[in-house]
C-alpha cells in the first residue's frame, strides 16, 4: 500500500471458493483511501450483453464522478492523474483484462490498486504482479460457517451433531456449497437431514453439483420452474420486471423468489436477479436430464440445441422456452412452420449482446414470414426481427413484453387484439414501422405502478411513424430520432415520461399544461424547435426539462408561477442570450446547464446553488495541461469584479494551452448536483488577455446580492499589450484593469521587462533635461 507504483493483484480459486467475498471485503476496507473506486462485479457475465467499452465507460464514470461517453485524450490524462482502485470480478480472458486496463498499467495514477478475480491462472499470470490463491476452508471454518447458515435461531442436537461432520466433509471446504446446503437444512427435521446425508455421494475436488442439489429437490413444483426461468433465461433482470412477467400466470412470484433468495439459490443484488455460476450450470444440468432429445426438454439455451431443433422442426409442446445468443449461433434459414410443434411456448428470445456485430441477425424467414407462433408466449423478444409481420393467426392475449429492436417489421398486425396483459413494447430503430396497430385494449400500459420503471411504455424511437393514436395511454413513450415527427404529440395527461429528442417540432403548444402528471420531458437536439409557450409552468410535477441542442430557440418563458418540482433545466448549445429573472424563484433548482449557451449575463439564481472555486481551479489546471483544442474560454461569476482566488491562481506552464473548461456550482444540499458553464479557449500564442466586462446597469442598488461579471481568457495574434476583449454590444464601456491585464509567459515578462527598464531610462532623461541647473559655457578668454 506504500508504494507509488501501480499494482495489480490476482486472486485465483476454483468457483463458489470466495474469490469475490475476499475481493468485496478488502474494497470496502481500503476504498476510502483512495481518490477514486469502482467494484466491477460479474465482468465475464456482463460481456455477454455489453462491450469492453461499455463497462470501460462504466467503471470510468464511477471514478471520475461523471457521466463518461469516451475515452478522450483528456480523460485519459485525468486518470492518470487520479489514484484509483478498481475491482475486476470474474475475468475469463487475458485480452479484456488488457482491454479494460487501456493496455497499460500507467493509464491510472501513482499508488493506484486493481484487484482481479479468476477461475483461471492463466489469464492473471501475463498481466499481475501477484497471485492470491483462495484455498478451501479448513475443517473448524468450514463447520462454523455450516452452523451459522443451518441454525440461524435454533441450536443442533445431538443428532445434528452427529451429522454435522458428515455433510461438511461432503462439501470439501467450499464456502458456495457450505452456505447453500446449510441454507437448505435450515429448521428441517432429523429425517430430512438424514436423507440429504443419503443423497450425497462421493464428490470430486472440482464438483459440488449434487451438494447443490439438495437445496433445489427441496423446492415446491412452481419455486422449481422459477428458479430454472432465472438460471435459463433471466439472469440479470430486474426483479421487478421478472415479477411483472410471470404475475398473472403465478400470482406468488414475488414470494417465491424471496425463498430463493433466503436458500441462497438466487441473488438480488440492487434488485438485479443473479446466481453462482455453479448454480446455474447446475441448473443446465437438470434441464438435460429431462430427455436426450433437445426438442422434448423444457428450455432450450445452448446455440447448437436451439439450431438442432429449429432447423428439423423438432420441437414439441414440451417447450417452455427458447433463449438464443445470436452472436454464438450459426447461420440458419427457417421454414415457415418451424414453430408449429410449440403450442406452449412462453418465453421466445432470440438477442444480439454486441452492438458491433457486422451480422446481427442469423436466424432468417422465408419471404411470406412464419405460419404460426405460439398464443402462449408472455415475453417475446427478437433483434432485428427479419419479417414485415407477425403470423396473420397469432394472438397477444398472454403477451406482457414485446422486443423488436432493429426489426423489419412494417405492420404488426391488424384489427383489434385482446391486450390486456401488454405491459410493455420496444420497436425502436425499427426504421420500416410506418404504422403502430390498435392499442386502445392495452390498458396495463398505463396502470402500471411508479415502481415498474420499465413497465408501461412504448418504445418507437427511431422508427417512421408519423403520428401516435391518441388511443394509446402511456406512462413513458419514447419518439427518439422519428424524423417524421412535426408536430408535439396529443397523448394521454397520464404520461410521465415523454422522450422527443432529435425529431422535428417546431412549436411546444400551450396546451401542454394538460400533460399535469409528466416529470420528465426530453427534447435534446430538436434543432428546429423556436418556441416555448409560458404555460409550462404549470406543469406542477415536471422534475426534468432538457432542451439542450435546440440551436433556434431563442428565448425562455418567463416563469408566472414557481415550479416546485423542477430540478434539472439543460439549455446548453440554445440560442437563448438571457434567462428570465422568475428562475430565482425555482427554489427546487438544483442543476442548471448553460453548456456553449448565447447567455452574456446571468440574472440572481436560486440560494441553493453557490460556486465551488477550488473545482473551478482543479478543472482549469487540468484541462490546460492536457492541451486540448478549442476556442474560447468563459467564467460566469458573481458580482461585477473578477473574483480575488480567480487572479492569484496559476494557470498553467509554458506552452501554448487549448482547454475545453468546466466550471461547477455545488448545491448546499446535494453532494452532486452542479451548475455547469462551458466553453472553449484557444491560444495562437504564448500570450494570454484578461479582461472584465462589468455590468452597465447602474441602476441596481449596492445591497443587490448577487451581479453577474464576465471573464474571458482569450488568445492575442498580435503582440500589443492594450487589446481588449469585449462583449458583443458593451465593447465602449468595457476597460481593462491593472490587476487583471498580464502576461502569463516568460516572453511576456521579458517584454514587460525591457519596457519598464525602457520608461525608466526615458522617465531619468526628460527629468534630468527638463529640471537640471542650465549649463553655461565659460565665456572665452
Amino acid at each position: 500500500m506504500e508504494t507509488q507504483d501501480v499494482r495489480i493483484v490476482g486472486i485465483w480459486g476454483m468457483g463458489g471458493i470466495g474469490k469475490t467475498t475476499i475481493a468485496r471485503a478488502v474494497y470496502n476496507k481500503i476504498c476510502t483511501k483512495f481518490e477514486g473506486f469502482s467494484f466491477m462485479a460479474n465482468v465475464r457475465e456482463e460481456l455477454k450483453r455489453r462491450t469492453v467499452f461499455d463497462l470501460q465507460r462504466r467503471f470510468f464514470s464511477r471514478i471520475l464522478d461523471q457521466k463518461i461517453w469516451e475515452t478522450s485524450p483528456f480523460i485519459k490524462d485525468r486518470l492518470r492523474r487520479k489514484k484509483v482502485l478498481i475491482v475486476f470480478d470474474d475475468v475469463d480472458s487475458s485480452m479484456v483484462l488488457q482491454e479494460l486496463l487501456l493496455e497499460q498499467r500507467d493509464a491510472f495514477g501513482p499508488g493506484s490498486r486493481i484487484l482481479v478475480t479468476s477461475r483461471d491462472q492463466q489469464v492473471l499470470n501475463q498481466e499481475v504482479d501477484a497471485t492470491y490463491e483462495v484455498k478451501a476452508l479448513n475443517h473448524m471454518d468450514a463447520l462454523q460457517l455450516f452452523k451459522t447458515k443451518a441454525f440461524k435461531k435454533t441450536c443442533p442436537t445431538i443428532d445434528h451433531i452427529h451429522l454435522l461432520g458428515r455433510m461438511v466433509t461432503y462439501t470439501k471446504g467450499n464456502p458456495l456449497a457450505l452456505v447453500v446446503l446449510g441454507s437448505a437444512l435450515c429448521d428441517k427435521s432429523k429425517e430430512d437431514w438424514y436423507s440429504a446425508s443419503n443423497g450425497l455421494g462421493q464428490i470430486q475436488n472440482v464438483e459440488i453439483l449434487n451438494v447443490l442439489r439438495v437445496s433445489f429437490d427441496g423446492l415446491n413444483t412452481e419455486q422449481r420452474s422459477i428458479f430454472l426461468h432465472i438460471a435459463c433465461f433471466f439472469k440479470g433482470i430486474n426483479r421487478l420486471h421478472f415479477t411483472r412477467i410471470l404475475e398473472n400466470k403465478c400470482p406468488s412470484v414475488h414470494y417465491y423468489i424471496s425463498v430463493l433468495i433466503d436458500k441462497s439459490l438466487v441473488l438480488a443484488s440492487d434488485n438485479i436477479l443473479g446466481m453462482h455460476d455453479l448454480l446455474q450450470e447446475m441448473a443446465y444440468s437438470i434441464v438435460h436430464e429431462e430427455s436426450e432429445d433437445p426438442g422434448e426438454r423444457s428450455r432450450l439455451f445452448d446455440p447448437e440445441d436451439v439450431y438442432k431443433v429449429l432447423k428439423e422442426n423438432k420441437g414439441t409442446k414440451r417447450v417452455k422456452g427458447i433463449c438464443l445468443d445470436m452472436s454464438k449461433s450459426r447461420k440458419m434459414r427457417l421454414k415457415t412452420d418451424s414453430f408449429a410443434g410449440m403450442n406452449c411456448l412462453e418465453f421466445l428470445i432470440f438477442y444480439n449482446p454486441s452492438y458491433f456485430e457486422v451480422e446481427k441477425n442469423k436466424v432468417h424467414l422465408p419471404h411470406s414470414g412464419l405460419e404460426y407462433l405460439s398464443n402462449e408466449l408472455r415475453y417475446f423478444h427478437w433483434d432485428g426481427y427479419p419479417s414485415k409481420s407477425l403470423p396473420q393467426g397469432f394472438s397477444a392475449e398472454n403477451l406482457v413484453q414485446f422486443e423488436f429492436s432493429e426489426s423489419k417489421v412494417e405492420k404488426l398486425w391488424s384489427g383489434k387484439q385482446n391486450l390486456l396483459n401488454l405491459k410493455g413494447i420496444n420497436l425502436s430503430s425499427s426504421r420500416c414501422l410506418t404504422e403502430l396497430p390498435d392499442l386502445s385494449k392495452a390498458n396495463n400500459l398505463e396502470n402500471c405502478p411508479d415502481t415498474y420503471a420499465d413497465i408501461g411504455y412504448l418504445d418507437l424511437s427511431g422508427t417512421s411513424v408519423e403520428k401516435v393514436p391518441l388511443s394509446i395511454k402511456l406512462r413513458q413513450i419514447s419518439l427518439t430520432g422519428c424524423k417524421n415527427i412535426t408536430k408535439f404529440p396529443v397523448i394521454s395527461e397520464n404520461i410521465r415520461v415523454l422522450l422527443l429528442d432529435r425529431t422535428a417540432i417546431e412549436e411546444v403548444p400551450s396546451s401542454i399544461e394538460l400533460l399535469t402528471n409528466l416529470v420528465s420531458l426530453h427534447m435534446f437536439d430538436c434543432k428546429r424547435l423556436s418556441k416555448l409557450p409560458s404555460s409550462i409552468c404549470k406543469l406542477k410535477f415536471l422534475e426534468n426539462f432538457y432542451l439542450s441542442g435546440c440551436s433556434r430557440l431563442e428565448t425562455f418563458p418567463e416563469i408566472k408561477r414557481p415550479m416546485k418540482s423542477l430540478r434539472t433545466l439543460y439549455l446548453g448549445r440554445t440560442a437563448i442570450k438571457k434567462l428570465p429573472s422568475s428562475i430565482r424563484h425555482q427554489k427546487s433548482l438544483i442543476f442548471l446547464e448553460l453548456d456553449g449557451a448565447s447567455i452574456k449575463e446571468l440574472p440572481e439564481l436560486p440560494t441553493f446553488i453557490v460556486f465551488d472555486q477550488n473545482a473551478i481551479m482543479e478543472d482549469m489546471q487540468l484541462k490546460i495541461q492536457s492541451g486540448n483544442i478549442g476556442d474560447m474560454f468563459q467564467i460566469l461569476s458573481p458580482g461585477s469584479e473578477i473574483p480575488h482566488w480567480f487572479i492569484k491562481s496559476k494557470l498553467g506552464e509554458d506552452k501554448a494551452i487549448n482547454i475545453k473548461w468546466q466550471c461547477h456550482a455545488r448545491s448546499n444540499n446535494c453532494e452532486h448536483d452542479d451548475i455547469i458553464f462551458k466553453t472553449e479557449l484557444n491560444t495562437l500564442t504564448k500570450k494570454l488577455h484578461l479582461s472584465s466586462t462589468r455590468n452597465q446597469k447602474r441602476n441596481l442598488s449596492i445591497g443587490t446580492p448577487q451581479r453577474w461579471s464576465c471573464v474571458r481568457l482569450k488568445s492575442i495574434a498580435s503582440s500589443s499589450a492594450d487589446e481588449i476583449d469585449h462583449e458583443n454590444g458593451d465593447s465602449k464601456s468595457c476597460k481593462t484593469s491593472p490587476a487583471t491585464s498580464f502576461f502569463s509567459h516568460r516572453k511576456g515578462y521579458l517584454l514587460l521587462l525591457c519596457f519598464l527598464t525602457f520608461a525608466y531610462l526615458f522617465l531619468s532623461w526628460t527629468s534630468h533635461f527638463c529640471f537640471a541647473p542650465q549649463f553655461i559655457p565659460p565665456p572665452p578668454t
